[in-house]
């Protein structure tokens, strides 16, 4: 059979069976539509993945002096501390550290103004938000002294959950 015959057979077979080439074309279109949306799905998926581990911090390493964690519950340690002289030692004599921070984390009820919530508060230097690829939401990092690192006096930030929780009444009063 020469080409022209079989396309003028195949479209003959298309026109006598009309149920049949439509659910075979819908069929078709359905597939490639489902796997296309599959593959978008992954891509997503990891791509959420690749962000999440970014998100981690390459190359940290925390250290946790003595501390025994049990049911999400800190059940004290042996009495041995890391030092704010300890992580000055670290930065004067840096072998393949780029990086130091140390830091404190306590859960705590925050009162003010008659709200209250509980948040995580953390006691750290500046570079606490480089090596864990922290960012601000709005503007820049403020920071209450300039000499780093530890620097004199009070550093405080309020994140975004903290400041809707306890700081609301603000808006209201501006009203």
């Amino acid at each position: 059979m020469m080409v022209g015959e079989t396309v003028k057979v195949a479209f003959g077979a298309i026109r006598a069976n009309k149920m049949r080439s439509v659910l075979t074309m819908l069929g078709i279109v359905i597939g490639i539509a489902a796997v296309i949306t599959m593959v978008a799905l992954g891509e997503g998926a990891s791509r959420a993945v690749q962000q999440r581990l970014a998100a981690l911090g390459t190359n940290v390493l925390s250290v946790n002096p003595g501390q025994q964690m049990f049911g999400g519950v800190d059940r004290g340690g042996d009495g041995a501390k890391l030092t704010v002289d300890d992580a000055n030692a670290l930065l004067r004599a840096p072998q393949n550290i780029t990086s130091l921070t140390p830091t404190m984390e306590r859960s705590q009820q925050i009162e003010f103004g008659g709200n209250n919530a509980n948040l995580r508060i953390v006691g750290t230097w500046p570079a606490y938000f480089d090596i864990n690829n922290y960012t601000t939401p709005h503007g820049r990092l403020f920071l209450c002294s300039a000499s780093t690192p530890p620097g004199g006096g009070v550093h405080g930030m309020c994140g975004m959950h903290a400041a809707k929780s306890t700081l609301s009444w603000l808006g209201k009063q501006a009203a």
